[in-house]
């Protein structure tokens, strides 16, 4: 009887082992699961600050090419606005040298006027006086010589008769059979091309045929 007493006491001890055990079981898988899910947090979390962290390094990779770029582009436009600035000295110097020679080119030309002017002046000093000695020569000659002058203008009538009474420049060549006006080749022949082809005399009109060469 002892021994069964003995065992009903191990068995009721064995029970409320398995018993406390169940429940130490119990107790350490909640804290697991507890401990496993903060761990998945804890894993999103490390997720995000690693997501986080590359989109971070490749925002500061695209800052550092466009960094780039700006201080290209900076020292370009510094080495243009240099360049620049150098030009304008010598755009400046060559402004200054042709203003110079500008102010240079005035005074000569105001030189230069100022002797045209005395020049012109001189000029119409001297045809005047030309004219003047011309015309108390010619008064001259008509009182010391009166048939001589009388000549010389009928001399000055026939060189008018001779010449073409269209340009009265040239002397007459040609007569118009149709009316036998006379006038210059070249008149005639103005008219021909320019089909005008009437005398200036009477206004008959002519053709290319009724057009024929005289001789004194």
């Amino acid at each position: 009887e002892d021994e069964i007493v003995s065992l009903q006491t191990q068995k009721l001890k064995h029970n409320q082992t398995f018993t406390a055990l169940n429940k130490s079981k119990d107790v350490f898988k909640l804290l697991s699961n507890q401990l496993q899910r903060q761990n998945d947090m804890q894993l999103e979390v490390i997720r995000q600050y690693n997501e986080h962290e590359k989109n971070i390094n490749a925002q500061m990779n695209n800052y550092d090419r466009e960094m780039i770029s700006v201080s290209s582009s900076f020292d370009l436009h510094q080495q243009q606005i240099a360049e620049v600035l150098a030009n304008q000295g010598d755009i400046e110097e060559r402004l200054n040298g042709l203003t110079s020679r500008l102010s240079d080119l005035r005074e000569l030309i105001k030189e230069r006027s100022k002797v045209l002017e005395d020049v012109f002046y001189q000029r119409c000093r001297i045809e005047e006086e030309s004219e003047l000695l011309k015309r108390r020569l010619d008064a001259m000659a008509r009182v010391e010589n009166p048939t001589e002058m009388k000549l010389a203008k009928e001399r000055e009538e026939y060189k008018t008769l001779l010449k073409c009474s269209s340009c009265h420049l040239r002397f007459k060549s040609h007569v118009l059979l149709r009316c036998m006006h006379t006038f210059c080749k070249e008149c005639l022949d103005t008219r021909i091309e320019t089909r005008q082809r009437k005398c200036p005399n009477c206004g008959d009109s002519f053709g290319s045929n009724d057009v024929k060469q005289f001789f004194f």
